[in-house]
């Protein structure tokens, strides 16, 4: 996310920063209440990954974001549409979607960014 003056964020804003720095396997998905295509995709894909017990057992936190009470770090995150996944492995940026994604697609990128031994 780079660096963010905390003084220029909302409550919110630099609470979203606090579950990144203290989870630095994470990804981190704006949303917003109007967006048809973001409550689609939590459903669909994000909803039942984390029923499944994907982010859990993989170490991976799921940090969502309203767009409309986020401006600034949404702005400062370069987000340019709905919904979108900013994915942080080890606090650092690595990957990273945004458009509606089907549960296998964002499984995926699960696997190849916070695999399981097994997976390996």
């Amino acid at each position: 996310m780079g660096r963010l003056d905390p003084a220029n964020l909302n409550d919110k804003e630099r609470k979203v920063l606090t579950l990144v720095e203290e989870n630095p396997n994470s990804l981190v998905y704006f949303s917003a209440n109007w967006c048809g295509a973001c409550r689609t995709f939590k459903h669909e894909a994000l909803d039942t990954l984390v029923a499944d017990g994907e982010f859990e057992r993989r170490g991976v936190k799921l940090i969502e974001v309203d767009n409309d009470e986020c401006p600034t770090l949404s702005v400062a995150c370069k987000v340019k549409s709905l919904p979108a996944v900013m994915v942080f492995r080890d606090g650092k940026h690595v990957d990273g979607f945004s458009g509606y994604q089907p549960r296998g697609d964002v499984l995926e990128c699960l696997r190849e960014h916070y695999p399981l031994p097994e997976e390996g």
